[in-house]
């Protein structure tokens, strides 16, 4: 939705490009964070 609002009406590659990019953003998300609660509990078990 925010890609339509920006780039105007998009065609069907671009919509699949917007969501593939949605996907990545999401998975690094994911990724950040479960990564952060590990390092913080390995932290704490170290200390």
């Amino acid at each position: 939705m925010v890609g339509a609002l920006i780039f105007g009406k998009v065609n069907e590659f671009e919509n699949a490009l917007l969501m593939g990019a949605a996907w990545v953003i999401n998975l690094a998300v994911a990724e950040w964070s479960i990564r952060k609660d590990s390092i913080k509990q390995t932290r704490t078990v170290q200390m």
